[in-house]
C-alpha cells in the first residue's frame, strides 16, 4: 500500500510538471489528492469528517442551505452531463476536485441550477474539449480547468468563462494594462497572480466579487 501512495505521489508530481505548474504543494493538498484517487482505486475513502452520497456516476453532499454539491465522479467518465437534481435535491455546485484529471473525460454539460464550481473541479482532464457552463456561474475556482484543451487552447490574455474573469493566460507584456469588459460579475482566485507585467487593472462596475489572491504577486 505504501509503494503504491509514492506511485500515485510521483504521477502526480510528474503530470503537473508537465503542465507547467509550479506551486508549493502541503501535506493537506496531497491527503486530499490521495483520498481522491485512492478512491477510485481500492473504493476505499480515508477517514473524512464529511459523508459523501454515491448516485450514478456521481456522488454528492449535501450544503447548508439543503441543495447538493457534486463531490465525486466516476474516474473512466467520457461524457458527463451533470443532473439538475439528484435523489431529489437541487445540484449548486461542482466541489474542489470532483473530476480532477478524469484523463477520458471530453464533454461537460453543466446544468443552470449550478452557481458555483470549485478549485480544480475539471483540472487535468487531457481531453476535455466542450464544457457548456450556464449564465448561472458565478463563481469559478482557481485552476477549475487547468490543463484541459477547452481553456489551453484560446488565445493568450483575460479568459472569460461567461461573465467570470476567470484567468490570465500566458505571459504579459511588459506595461500591459488590462480593461475588464462590461458586464463582467466575478474575477476568479488566483486570475492574476504571478503577472508581473501588468501596471493597471480597470474594473468594471458589474464586478461584485474578487476572489482571494486575484492580484497577488504581481509586483
Amino acid at each position: 500500500r505504501k509503494v503504491a501512495i509514492i506511485l500515485l505521489a510521483a504521477a502526480l508530481m510528474l503530470a503537473l510538471v508537465s503542465c507547467g505548474v509550479a506551486a508549493v504543494i502541503n501535506v493537506d493538498s496531497i491527503q486530499t489528492w490521495f483520498s481522491h484517487y485512492w478512491k477510485q482505486i481500492t473504493e476505499q475513502e480515508m477517514d473524512t469528517a464529511q459523508t459523501a452520497v454515491k448516485s450514478s456516476d456521481f456522488e454528492y453532499e449535501l450544503l447548508p442551505d439543503g441543495t447538493a454539491e457534486i463531490t465525486n465522479s466516476d474516474v473512466y467518465l467520457e461524457t458527463a452531463n451533470i443532473p439538475s437534481t439528484i435523489d431529489g435535491y437541487t445540484v449548486t455546485s461542482i466541489g474542489e476536485m470532483a473530476f480532477w484529471m478524469c484523463i477520458n473525460l471530453t464533454e461537460v454539460t453543466i446544468p443552470d441550477t449550478v452557481t458555483n464550481i470549485g478549485e480544480d473541479a475539471f483540472g487535468m482532464c487531457e481531453k476535455l474539449e466542450t464544457v457548456i457552463v450556464p449564465e448561472s456561474v458565478t463563481s469559478i475556482g482557481a485552476s477549475a480547468f487547468k490543463c484541459t484543451p477547452w481553456i489551453e487552447n484560446r488565445p493568450n490574455g483575460c479568459v472569460y468563462i461567461n461573465n467570470v474573469l476567470y484567468d490570465y493566460k500566458g505571459e504579459s507584456s511588459p506595461g500591459t494594462e488590462v480593461i475588464v469588459r462590461n458586464g463582467t460579475v466575478a474575477i476568479s482566485d488566483l486570475a492574476f497572480a504571478d503577472c508581473k507585467n501588468i501596471v493597471s487593472v480597470i474594473i468594471s462596475d458589474s464586478v461584485t466579487t474578487v476572489g482571494k489572491g486575484a492580484f497577488s504577486n504581481c509586483t
